[in-house]
């Protein structure tokens, strides 16, 4: 009887373990929460964060490295004195209570803001607190209790006192305005009246470790424990809380409870976090599979809002059960990418790359039971409740559902659309596909393929009717096409290329929109051309692209841009936008090349993701805060070129040159939670804002000297922009670049002209002296050519007048020499004649004519005229021997006259009418009158004159 027993409680183990898991995966599937989570690497401490606390405004964890504050998402570390791990934290009053390693006190603000630690650990005047670890912290009756295993610290804000303990304890809970610990291997114990009472009837927990005390009504409690599970206590007795699902709660391991508003949520060591409703429902899960980074609780609290912050083993997380957005995935890739959807009654079925899925909606709102549609595998790319049926658009053509299955109405391949055309005489059905233009015409309550349009045949994924009647396609590759059919529909009787490189074309406000990268055109029917459609354009501001345009019912339209998603209302021309949407804030992807957004119904709509859908509730944004705050700017801190901070840092205002690097620092202002989102500009760097992101903190390295307006601006969870926060900043110029030194540089640009100028004037003298040097010096040139050549012609005249002097003077020598040789032969013949006739020839006749012949021979005048001819032949000859040697006589300079001419001997003997041996006689005296050497040669000498 026992084994049987035993198999049957083992059936029914193994019975509830599998309809735990179909929750837990229909859970995951569901979703209906959001989390938002923060690495260790992000916040920039240690991964394990023990406890939290919160005033309302900041956010404060216990860590590993020490006591981190969370003021709107901007994370900031504070260490103990001595480093020490912070296991316990509070916000209570205007302090912050810390618990550490023989260690516990109080931090406060200081005069500039910042937190200052102070230790009570002097205030304790017990026993040594070697060894103790104080890891809760408790306000309770006007005091603080610090709790470790060993003992209980009161302080009262004056001293420290200590409660009276039985012995060791495990952790000290508060619920329901009351105190209580379990006795490390004991029950349960009450603090009263100073000191720690025991419990009556909790003895059975001595074998387990209760891990959370929280409360389930007024008077009752729920008592979570490691190993038995989770009681449920009055006051008096105990009984079992045992709902299936706290079965696998305890094989999980509980390390906390907590409760929030009608939610009851469990940590636990091995599966992250259990949701259940106060009757004990399962609500949901939530680990590592659904959002956690860790499935290992340490701490939680609850926020004013009814979402819980986690703390992990390894960072922390804010789940966050009121979020407009449920995001459906399913981790395995069981559902694909999503391009379509559409709601029929309470069945969702929704068209991915994979086929249609259909999720049945539940009684509070969420979406489960998913099952595939048989006979759907394949792309769809449309699904569409038309008349109260379902029409689907996939690969092998179009299909209606009927009843649980799919019946083809339409062979064509790919239907892309499916619009409902209006002004004709018959109702028609419109359909664009991979080739051609479908009508339809509605047979037996169904509408089915009519007619393929001739005249047209291409691609189209965007199709759109005017009012006029005309079809817009927007071709994959050659852009838009406006159509104009024939009156009976079967045709296209004209194709007007738009000429816009762009496929996207749109019916908004009975208006046909392009969108391109410069934003929407609108289609100008009179004028037959597009102009731009400033409505809308001025609500999207500086990102136009438009990637899509749906409808969202009763004038209102998603426009898809690449980093967010808004709700415009557009009603005769005027624009209004209604809500914003970031996908990045929510984890969500968007399918690129089909980012698509579907009403469901006026409150639901369907993201289409890359990787599930998620279902947007506009109905409960509007219980968000609707604030519009602007974020909170908390400092700029300047850095230099080698990464040193001004001194300044804090300022804001001017600072040198040398720190022109800029970080700017800010927060969202509110309380911590999800996960906001940033758009940030630096006016005079950008005039654009950046793209919506989380961050807190912007760099701008190496600014220009100058002013600059940093601005930043957020998206909040109801889908507002929050007001502009700005904060201004001057870079002063450097001292090179300052007013006095635009003077000098003026001064010495002036002077500089002035030198350049003066320079320029002395370069143009110099070049002009240089010319007129070059003049002169041809001029002197010329000059002394010409005096050269008169130089040279009158040198040549008086060569030629010389030559001919000399000419003459020889002449002139030759005749006296003929002359006087003739004479002497003469008077020879005469002396001969006398001789020979004796008495016969009268002597007075013979001594007449040898008179006659001797005044012939010395007539001076003939040499005063040879002496004047050699003068001429012989500048100054006579005068320079005479002045070389005074001694010289007449007869003398006669003969180096004739010497000079290099007569012999013979030759100069009838010039001086001597003998030959006279001109020797002569010739010798000559040499001793000149006082020559033997061997100097007397006629080179006279030559030398």
């Amino acid at each position: 009887m026992s084994s049987l027993t035993f198999i049957i409680d083992h059936l029914k183990f193994l019975l509830v373990g599998v309809l735990i898991l179909i929750s837990a995966s229909a859970a995951q599937a569901q979703g209906g929460y959001h989390v938002t989570h923060y690495a260790p690497d992000e916040y920039g401490a240690g991964n394990q964060n023990w406890d939290m606390s919160s005033d309302g405004r900041r956010l404060f964890l216990a860590n590993n490295f020490g006591l981190m504050v969370v003021d709107g998402q901007a994370a900031r570390l504070h260490r103990l004195p001595q480093g020490a791990i912070v296991r316990s934290v509070a916000a209570i009053g205007d302090r912050v209570y810390t618990g550490s390693f023989q260690e516990f006190g109080y931090w406060m603000a200081d005069e500039g803001g910042s937190l200052a630690y102070t230790s009570l650990v002097p205030l304790h005047t017990g026993t040594s607190l070697a060894n103790e670890e104080f890891w809760t912290i408790h306000a309770f009756d006007g005091a603080v209790y610090f709790q470790s295993f060993g003992r209980i610290l009161r302080y009262d804000l004056e001293r420290i006192t200590e409660v009276e303990i039985p012995g060791a304890m495990m952790f000290l809970h508060a619920a329901n305005g009351r105190l209580m610990a379990q006795m490390i291997r004991g029950g349960l114990h009450e603090l009263e009246g100073g000191r720690m009472n025991p419990i009556a009837g909790s003895g059975f927990l001595a074998d387990t470790e209760v891990k959370a005390i929280l409360p389930l009504s007024n008077r009752e409690w729920l008592i979570g424990t490691s190993t038995r599970g989770v009681y449920r206590y009055d006051g008096s007795t105990f009984s079992r809380w045992a709902p299936a699902s706290t079965d696998e709660l305890t094989r999980m391991q509980i390390n906390q409870g907590i409760r929030v508003g009608d939610r009851i949520v469990f940590g636990t060591i091995l599966r992250g976090l259990y949701i259940f409703s106060p009757d004990g429902s399962l609500v949901k899960q939530v680990n590592t599979e659904s959002g956690l980074m860790n499935n290992t609780v340490l701490t939680m609290m609850g926020d004013e809002r009814g979402n819980v912050w986690v703390g992990l083993d390894k960072g922390y997380a804010h789940v966050a059960f009121d979020s407009p957005i449920t995001v459906y995935r399913d981790e395995r890739g069981g559902i694909g990418s999503v391009y379509s959807a559409a709601l029929m009654g309470n069945d969702l079925y929704v068209g991915t790359n994979q086929g249609i899925h259909v999720y049945r909606r539940m009684d509070d709102g969420r979406f489960a039971n998913r099952r595939f549609l048989a006979g759907s595998e394949g792309q769809v790319w449309f699904l569409q409740v038309v008349d109260d049926r379902l029409y689907a658009g996939l690969n092998d053509g179009t299909h209606v559902l009927d009843g649980s299955r799919l019946r083809r109405v339409s062979d064509v391949t790919g239907g892309y659309t499916f619009k409902r055309i209006t002004g004709t005489d018959k109702p028609r059905m419109l359909q664009s596909t991979y080739g051609s233009l479908v009508l339809y015409r509605r047979d037996g309550g169904i509408w089915r393929k009519d007619r393929e349009l001739a005249g047209f045949s291409a691609p189209g994924r965007y199709m759109e009717r005017d009012p006029s009647g005309a079809i817009w396609v927007g071709h994959s590759i050659q852009g838009v096409f406006r159509l104009l059919p024939n009156d009976r529909l079967d045709s296209i009787t004209r194709v007007q290329p738009i000429g816009e490189p762009t496929n996207r074309v749109f019916l908004a406000d009975s208006r046909i929109l392009i969108a391109n990268d410069a934003g929407l055109k609108q289609w100008d029917p009179l004028r037959e051309t597009l102009v731009p459609y400033e409505g809308l354009n001025t609500v999207l501001g500086e990102d136009r692209l438009v990637l899509n345009l749906l409808p969202a019912g009763s004038g209102r339209y998603w426009v898809v841009r690449q980093d967010e998603v808004d709700l415009v209302e557009i009603r005769f021309g005027n624009v209004r936008e209604l809500y914003r949407l970031a996908p990045a804030m929510y984890g969500l992807t968007l399918v690129q090349g089909h980012e698509t957004v579907i009403a469901l119904d006026d409150g639901l709509h369907l993201i289409c993701l890359d990787d599930g859908f998620a279902v947007l509730n506009l109905n409960s944004v509007a219980g968000h805060d609707v604030r519009t705050d602007a974020p909170v700017v908390h400092r700029f801190r300047h850095l230099s070129g080698d990464g040193q901070r001004n001194a300044r840092s804090k300022d804001g205002g001017g600072v040198s040159y040398r720190y022109n690097t800029l970080t700017v620092e800010w927060s969202s202002g509110r309380s911590a939670g999800m996960r906001p989102f940033y758009q940030t500009r630096l006016i005079g760097v950008d005039e654009r804002w950046s793209e919506w992101d989380a961050r807190t903190a912007a760099t701008y390295e190496r600014l220009p000297p100058g002013t600059y307006t940093f601005e930043v601006r957020m998206l909040t969870e109801s889908g507002r922009l929050s007001d502009v926060a700005r904060k201004s900043v001057r870079i002063h110029s450097p001292w090179y670049l300052s007013p006095p030194a635009w003077v000098l540089y003026v001064v010495l640009l002036t002077s500089f002209g002035v030198m350049i100028r003066l320079y320029a004037s002395r370069r143009r003298w110099k070049k002009r002296e240089q010319e007129m040097q070059v003049e002169n010096e041809s001029v002197r040139i010329l000059k002394e050519k010409a005096e050269n050549d008169l130089m040279q012609i009158a040198n040549d005249t008086l060569l030629n007048e010389v030559a001919h002097k000399s000419t003459q003077l020889a002449n002139s020598t030759m005749a006296m020499i003929r002359k006087n040789e003739l004479l002497g032969r003469i008077r020879d013949e005469l002396d001969a004649q006398r001789m020979e006739l004796g008495v016969r020839y009268p002597a007075r006749y013979h001594n007449r004519l040898v008179r006659l012949i001797d005044q012939g021979l010395k007539d001076e005048m003939e040499w005063e005229q040879f002496e004047n001819l050699y003068d001429q032949a012989h500048s100054d000859f006579f005068k320079r021997l005479k002045i070389d040697h005074p001694l010289l006589t007449p007869s003398d300079l006669r003969l180096c006259a004739y010497l000079r001419m290099n007569l012999s001997s013979k030759e100069i003997a009838p010039l001086l009418n001597i003998t030959v041996r006279g001109v020797e006689e002569r010739r010798y005296r000559l040499r001793k009158r000149l006082d020559l050497r033997s061997d100097q040669n007397l006629t080179e000498l006279i030559m030398t004159y």
